[in-house]
């Protein structure tokens, strides 16, 4: 079976590769294959077969299976779930300490140049929408004389380090090993806060969530608290693959937890007692197995 993550050298094509080896080291013949993908683009898969294990985003999957913007066609109800709460992903907004430290009159301005993860993630989407409050677009940011690069985290991250680029956006893991490695380049970088207002325009409008990523996580990017958007992980899983199969995965997964967290440190929140409430799409019938033969759904 295939496991569809992020972008390579992302949070969550790491953690799939620490998931996929622990289910595969708990039943070999399943035979777990990690595969670069994104939050935007994987329900798509899913839905196509090209995929039969994903990871997403729980507003974007919810909108896959309703057959809503940004997937405005036909509903796509082959998705279904292996729980939610795996992992919250905070924004990560990094800036040189020569920029502006002002996102309004940076990204509307001229000469602005960021680096963001591959169009299709979730990532990308959420920029978008950035533009959109700012009232401006690629175009425009071109045209005076910026420049966007996209690219994996370990090419946006280089960007930045090199100079290419004075902004980084995208949403990952924390901690994640590529942006600790920004902090230990030549180049004097910061975490910024997202401004408050852009906060509550992503909550109210898209359902983003909001936390902070804390002092100390980045000790050489950040010296306070950071407040940031966040968005939710949420494994899905095709409702063609069979339920022996999909109870296997959920199965191994929920026997090992105490190993979550040293996969990725994101993990250690998880809580298989909720994991299986209120989702934005149908619990797969082997999920559900897992879920109750292990005591954690009544």
């Amino acid at each position: 079976m295939k496991w569809l993550a992020g972008p390579q050298g992302g949070g969550w094509y790491a953690m799939a590769e620490g998931l996929t080896a622990l289910v595969n080291r708990d039943d070999p013949s399943l035979d777990l294959k990690v595969a670069a993908g994104g939050g935007k683009e994987n329900p798509l898969h899913i839905q196509a077969g090209r995929g039969q294990i994903g990871m997403s985003i729980d507003f974007l999957v919810a909108a896959a299976y309703a057959g809503k913007a940004p997937y405005e066609d036909t509903p796509m109800t082959k998705i279904n779930t292996l729980g939610a709460g795996w992992s919250p992903l905070p924004f990560h907004l990094l800036r040189a300490a020569t920029a502006n430290p002002d996102l309004r009159a940076a990204i509307t301005g001229r000469g602005f140049r960021i680096a963001i993860p591959p169009k299709d993630t979730s990532d990308e989407l959420t920029f978008q929408r950035v533009l959109a409050f700012y009232g401006t677009s690629y175009d425009r940011i071109e045209r005076d004389g910026g420049a966007i690069v996209f690219g994996n985290y370990d090419q946006i991250a280089a960007a930045l380090k090199e100079g290419k680029v004075d902004y980084l956006f995208g949403a990952t893991t924390k901690p994640a090993s590529v942006i600790t490695d920004i902090g230990n380049g030549p180049r004097e970088i910061a975490l910024t806060a997202m401004p408050a207002d852009l906060m509550t325009s992503l909550a109210t409008t898209y359902g983003y969530g909001r936390g902070v990523i804390p002092n100390g996580t980045y000790p050489k990017l950040q010296s306070s608290d950071v407040e940031t958007t966040f968005m939710e992980t949420i494994f899905m899983i095709s409702a063609d693959v069979s339920e022996d199969e999909a109870y296997r995965v959920t199965k191994a997964l929920l026997k090992h937890r105490a190993e979550l967290a040293s996969i990725n440190a994101s993990l250690a929140g998880f809580d298989p007692a909720k994991a299986w409430q209120n989702l934005p799409v149908p619990l797969h019938p082997g999920a559900a197995r897992a879920y109750r033969e292990l005591g954690y759904m009544k």
